[in-house]
Order: structure tokens, then C-alpha cells, then sequence
């Protein structure tokens, strides 16, 4: 499941069993990446020649080689020619992705040729070639079959993939009945504002279906100029328009334009209500917090009118919505009013969270104000900051040391620092949270972090320990943690840690550190491999590209993503055309985008490995009847600059994640065995 690295999650545990592995001490380095250069020469003779072999698999991987290799025009003639005899679905897949790879703009009208004669999978595959490809013929094919009932969608991506060179061909599809919604989908998604205008003046003359796309296009451009037309679809006869108007609005348009917004909140159906005042709490807050009061109380609402107006409420909580938000505190949504208000900027919502914390006794709503405290300190006056501290500093056990940690209140190390020496894993690894919270907050005690990291035993500590150790910048040995490189669990972390700490090894313990990353690529587990990739960015081994080229083919996008995020910030100018080639078969939206950035940009001064900002990743688990407490939970956390974190919920169900920049996390829930 992903989600901004800022929110609040409620999740049912799902049951997953990792097995037990090791990594190889002994195994061999990764395997070659593809030939290239007078070695690539040398082999497309050979490669070309095994794809007349009777064998399906060596015509496969003669594909692939040439795909990678070779002199590009005999290479791209040679795929051709064998796709126009091959019949074997498994290798006109490996063909096409050769071809895709290539990017040869003649290879488009052949590939074409053959669209009315294959099934819909073959059909598939060869529309996305196309729109890799690009160029002016593939926008022409790819807009002939933007029509198609079962391969109109591929065709429409590829239309995207290209970007804004397809304009002029979207604009023209919007004529034709039978193309004009996927036309309409593809301009919005390019979110290009040269588009506004055309979608603007078809908007009267399109059928239903082809309106509403056209408006939510108009919606994702967000152009103001579409403002007067989006009002004037407020009185159109087809909810569906209705609705499509309102979001676009929200998307445009401000509180100049709320009224007839406000209009429709006050009348018509549930659904017409909804929409428009999930609109109007973007467009005007001061507005909506009367109409979203009276929705909430009023017996007679609706089921869905309700909800509807608590999600709207939640989503966007502003100054305006506070005491609305407040009056959910009395409510079963109080969990989540209460992370809402802790993202109003200003002391009026931190003040009723304090209010509302002091009086539970089961202290539910402490994280959200140290969450309030954590973004909002500057803005608070002295007085209501030591409240909130004093209040958190009162809980006793472990998750309070934490959630003041999490508040940024210095006063808690010594409780940082005794929880290091409980018997008690789970409270181990909450004192390596509470650290990693406070990072450079640490001071003098960021030595006591190295001293627990070497001699931790259990996994989940250690991990905790690590992050720590890197987050307040702590000095480790890296000998003292080689074992953990070894060990599944604990690898990912205990090779960042060694990568940073490498200019305090010796040379054959840094050759060794090196080894281990690059052996880790091979890992059965995919959490490492995306560990190792990270690892050799902090070491800043540039050495190591042309692994991560090859582990560009992993199997798993989180690892594929690692990889970019890696490369990226080692930005080797030599693994650019490798690097490009495999952004174009890349299915993966982010990790397209990423090795984009760094396919263009070869060379240029690399971004740091772990990308640090101000956002805090708050998750609550809600386990199901019959589970354990939230402490037993192991969390995986993906996040934006290719991370993989493996960590514990707190007793009571909470996921920190602090200092992370703007972006998309992924989390998935298991149990630990």
C-alpha cells in the first residue's frame, strides 16, 4: 500500500513467513553485465545466428544479447526479420523488448504490420514497443489504435510515454467519438497547458463519457483559464459531469469562484452534496466548516453524505476546521482528527490536542501532539512547548520515550540511553528508535549507540541501533559489524553503517566491505539486494556500476528502484547508454522516471544517497481479533529514495519513520516467526 510519507494509516495485519537464508561468504562476484563495446562487436555475429536455432530458449536469449549488444542496424535488422517468422509467443516477447531497447525509429512500421494478426498479449507487448520507440510514426500508430476495445489502454500510455510531442495528434483524436475519452485520459496525464484551450471548446458538442474525461484532464492540467467553463458544467443535466466539474474545480479554481460550489453543497443528492463539499474545503475553508458542522451532527444525513464530509475533513484540515476537527475527538474518528489536527499549522489545534491528550487515559493521542510539536515547534510559544513535552515526558514506558523523542525534547536521553541496556529486545529497539528520532539531538551519547550496535544480538534491535547510529552520525568500526553484513536480517543496515564508516577502515577491511555489498546483489532476498545497492552509493563506489546495471533486470521494482537511486547518485557518465536503454523496457513508473533523470543528466553533481527532509511517516496498525500487540508487528517500509526498512510497531500499534523527503512510501505488514 502506498501513501505520502506524511499521514495516518489503519491496517489489518496479513501474515507473511520469511525463510531463513545466509549470505554466500564464498560465492563468486555477480555475474558479468552485458558485453559492450569490441566485446558487444564480437558477439552479435554469433547472436544473430542463433535466431534461426530450433531451441525457443537459446532464440530468447539471442534476442536479449542482441537487444544489449552488437552493431545497432545488423542487430535491429536481424530482430526484425526473425519477428516476422517467429511463432512462439515467448520469443516474440524477447524480440520486442530487444527492439524496445534499441530504440530504432524504423523498426516501428514493421512491428505495426503486424497488429491486425496477432492476439491481444502479442498486440500488447508491441504497442508499448512503439510508444518506447517513439517519433512521429509511432504517434500516428499509436493513435489509430487508441480506439481498440482490448488494447486501446497500451495504445493510450504510449501516447503518454511520449509526452507533449503527441499533442497535436490527442487534440485531433477528440473529434472522433470511438477515441476521444482515452484522448482526453492521455492529454490530462501529459499535463500539458496548451491543451486547455481544445478541451475547453469540445466540451459542449462531446458525449457524456468523452465530457467528464475531458473535464478530470482539465482538472489534472490545472489551468485557470478552464475555470469559467468548469462552472458553467455546474449546470449540466449529467451528474457524472456534475461531479467531474467540482473535482476539476478543487484542482483550478479558489475561493473566488466557491459559491456556486457552496450552492450545491446545501442541495440536491448525497453524492451531489458530497462532491461538492469535498471541493469546497480546498476551494474555501471558511465556507465549508459550517456546512461540514451541520453535515456531521445532523441526525438526518446521510450514511454517505457523512463519511463523505469526515474523509474531506480529514484530508485537508486547515485553521478554518479546527474546532470541527475537535468535535471528532468525541467520536470513533478521533484517531484520526487527531493527526489531522496535528498538521494545522498554529498553536489553536495544538492546544486543544494537549486539551484532549491530558484527558485520555489511554494516552491514544500522544503521538499526534508530539507530532504537532515535532512540525510546528517555531511556531508555538515557549509555555506550550514545555506543556507538550512535560505531559509526553510523563509516560513511563518506552513508547513515551519515543513520542518525546519524537517531539525533539533533548531531555529524554538519559531514558534513551538506559532503555539501550533492558533485558527486553522490543525495548531495545524502541530506545533505537527514540535515538534515531532525536539524531544529532544525541550529543556526547551518539558513542553510547555504537557501544549498544556491536554487541546487539537481536535483529530487530540491531536494525533500530543502525539507523540510529547513522541518523546522529555516530563513529563505527566497521570490523566490529561484519558478521551482520552476512546475516539476512540485518545486512541491509549493517552495510549502510560500514559504507559511511569506510574512511576509518583499513584497506583490506574496505575491500572486504566492498565484496560483501557486491555479493549481496545476489542475495535470495530482495530487501537485500536493495540494501547493497544503497550501501555501494553511500560508499560512493563508483566502481560497481556496471553490477547495478545488471541488477537493473532484477525482478523486484523495489530493488529496481534502489538501483536507480544508486546510480543516480553515483552518476558515472559511462553507464548513461546502458542506463537509457533500460529506462525504455522499464515498466515501473518511478523507476522509469529516476533512470530518466539520470540517463540525461550524466555526470552531474550526484544527490545524496539517503534523501533527508521534514516529513515524519506515521502509521497506525489495527491487528485483527486474536493477534498479538502491536509490538510484535514487523513493518517493511519502501520509501522514496530507495530505501527498505524493516522495522517493529510500538506497543500500541504506531509506525515512526522520521526526517523523510516529500514523496511515496510503501508499507506491508507481517508477522514476524
Amino acid at each position: 500500500m502506498r501513501f505520502g510519507v506524511v499521514g495516518v494509516l489503519w491496517l489489518v495485519a496479513s501474515v507473511a513467513h520469511a525463510q531463513p537464508e545466509r549470505l554466500p561468504r564464498d560465492s563468486d562476484e555477480p555475474p558479468a553485465p552485458p558485453p559492450m563495446g569490441w566485446i558487444g562487436e564480437l558477439t552479435g555475429p554469433r547472436s544473430r545466428a542463433e535466431l534461426d536455432a530450433p531451441d525457443g530458449a537459446t532464440r530468447a536469449a539471442a534476442a536479449a544479447r542482441l537487444g544489449r549488444s552488437g552493431e545497432a542496424g545488423r542487430a535491429v535488422d536481424a530482430l526484425l526479420a526473425r519477428l516476422d517468422e517467429e511463432h512462439d509467443a515467448r520469443v516474440r516477447a524477447a524480440l520486442l523488448e530487444a527492439l524496445a531497447r534499441r530504440g530504432d525509429p524504423r523498426a516501428v512500421v514493421p512491428i505495426a504490420e503486424h497488429l491486425t494478426e496477432w492476439e491481444r498479449a502479442d498486440r500488447e507487448l508491441a504497442l508499448r514497443t512503439i510508444g518506447v520507440i517513439g517519433g512521429e510514426r509511432a504517434i500516428r500508430v499509436l493513435v489509430d489504435w487508441l480506439a481498440a476495445s482490448d488494447v486501446g489502454d497500451e495504445a493510450m500510455n504510449g501516447l503518454v510515454r511520449i509526452g507533449a510531442a503527441s499533442l497535436p495528434h490527442l487534440i485531433g483524436a477528440l473529434e472522433i467519438p470511438i477515441s476521444a475519452v482515452r484522448a482526453a485520459i492521455a492529454l490530462g496525464r501529459i499535463g500539458d497547458a496548451r491543451a486547455t484551450h481544445p478541451l475547453v471548446s469540445r466540451l459542449r458538442a462531446a458525449l457524456p463519457p468523452a465530457r467528464v474525461a475531458m473535464i478530470r484532464a482539465l482538472g489534472a492540467i490545472a489551468d485557470e483559464r478552464a475555470t469559467p467553463a468548469l462552472v458553467r458544467m455546474l449546470s449540466d443535466s449529467e451528474p457524472g459531469t456534475v461531479a467531474a466539474a467540482l473535482w476539476a474545480l478543487s484542482r483550478v479554481a479558489g475561493a473566488e469562484h466557491a459559491q456556486p460550489v457552496a450552492s450545491l453543497a446545501d442541495r440536491g443528492t448525497s453524492e451531489q452534496r458530497a462532491a461538492a463539499l469535498t471541493a469546497l474545503v480546498v476551494m474555501d475553508p471558511v465556507a465549508a466548516a459550517p456546512r461540514l458542522e451541520a453535515v456531521i451532527v445532523d441526525p438526518e444525513t446521510s450514511a454517505l453524505l457523512r463519511a463523505a464530509a469526515v474523509e474531506a475533513l480529514l484530508a485537508r484540515p486547515s485553521a478554518p476546521l479546527v474546532p470541527t476537527l475537535v468535535a471528532l475527538l468525541e467520536t470513533p474518528q478521533r484517531l484520526a482528527a487527531a493527526e489531522a489536527l496535528s498538521r494545522v499549522e498554529g498553536s489553536t489545534a495544538a492546544v486543544a490536542l494537549l486539551e484532549a491528550a491530558r484527558a485520555d487515559p489511554d494516552r491514544a493521542l500522544d503521538p499526534a501532539l508530539a507530532l504537532a510539536l515535532r512540525r510546528h515547534a517555531e511556531e508555538l510559544d515557549s509555555d506550550l512547548r514545555l506543556a507538550i513535552r512535560e505531559h509526553l515526558r510523563a509516560d513511563p514506558s518506552p513508547r513515551g520515550a519515543v513520542l518525546s523523542a519524537l517531539a525533539r525534547d533533548g531531555g529524554i536521553r538519559p531514558r534513551v540511553v538506559a532503555g539501550l541496556a533492558s533485558p527486553d529486545p522490543v525495548d531495545r529497539a524502541s530506545a533505537g528508535l527514540a535515538a534515531q528520532l532525536l539524531g544529532d539531538g544525541l550529543g556526547s551519547d551518539r558513542a553510547r549507540i555504537t557501544e549498544a550496535l556491536v554487541s546487539e544480538p537481536d535483529p530487530a534491535a540491531f536494525r533500530a541501533l543502525a539507523l540510529a547510529a547513522l541518523a546522529s552520525r555516530a563513529s563505527v568500526d566497521p570490523a566490529q559489524i561484519d558478521s551482520r553484513s552476512w546475516e539476512p536480517a540485518t545486512a541491509p543496515e549493517a552495510l549502510w553503517v560500514t559504507a559511511a564508516n569506510l574512511d576509518r577502515a583499513g584497506p583490506r577491511v574496505r575491500r572486504r566491505a566492498r565484496r560483501a555489498m557486491r555479493r549481496a546483489l545476489r542475495s535470495a532476498q530482495p530487501r537485500v539486494r536493495a540494501g547493497a545497492a544503497m550501501a555501494l552509493a553511500i560508499a560512493h563506489d563508483t566502481g560497481a556500476w556496471r553490477a547495478l546495471v545488471a541488477a537493473l533486470g532484477d525482478e523486484h521494482d523495489a530493488v529496481r528502484l534502489a538501483v536507480a537511486r544508486a546510480l543516480e547518485a553515483l552518476a558515472v557518465p559511462a553507464a548513461s547508454s546502458a542506463i537509457a536503454a533500460r529506462a525504455r523496457v522499464e515498466r515501473d513508473d518511478r523507476v522509469r522516471r529516476a533512470l530518466v533523470a539520470v540517463a540525461a543528466s550524466p555526470g552531474r553533481r550526484p544527490p545524496p544517497p539517503f534523501r533527508r527532509g521534514d516529513a515524519v511517516l506515521h502509521v497506525r496498525i489495527s491487528t485483527a481479533p486474536g493477534l498479538s500487540r502491536g509490538a510484535d508487528l514487523a513493518v517493511d517500509v519502501l520509501l522514496p529514495d530507495g530505501r527498505w526498512l524493516s522495522t517493529l510497531a510500538l506497543s500500541s500499534g504506531e509506525v515512526l519513520v522520521p526526517d523523510l523527503a516529500e514523496g511515496e512510501a510503501e508499507v506491508q505488514v507481517r508477522l514476524d516467526p
